[in-house]
């Protein structure tokens, strides 16, 4: 059931980012995955000490608060959700490259790159 729910979360990420944030989708990919990365080191560096000091009991109530807190935050998003893509996309500037058909672009053009000269 875990790796269900790792899976399910994995690629339902991956969907949204590349979906809102197009050409910038792989950047942010990188950044969701180290902070996930750090998340996991930090629990399982320290929860050893927590279970250890507190218990078992109390830190599965702690673990199962904060999961479901975390899961609350889905609710605005969900309500939210369309009017905060459409601010995005009446922001450009602040969000250059990130939509797709934008005319702002991510990076300058690199002179040379073409396997002819």
């Amino acid at each position: 059931m875990i790796h269900f729910a790792l899976v399910v979360t994995s690629t339902t990420r991956v969907a949204y980012l590349i979906d809102v944030h197009g050409a910038n989708a792989l950047h942010v990919m990188m950044l969701t995955e180290c902070a996930r990365d750090l998340l996991s080191f930090a629990g399982t560096f320290f929860v050893n000490g927590a279970i250890l000091s507190v218990g078992v009991e109390r830190t599965l109530l702690a673990l199962g608060i904060f999961q479901a807190c975390l899961m609350l935050t889905c609710i605005p998003m969900w309500v939210f959700g369309k009017r905060v893509r459409s601010w995005i996309a009446r922001h450009p500037r602040l969000f250059g490259g990130d939509l797709q058909g934008s005319d702002t672009p991510t990076f300058p053009a690199t002179r040379g790159t073409d396997s002819k000269s």
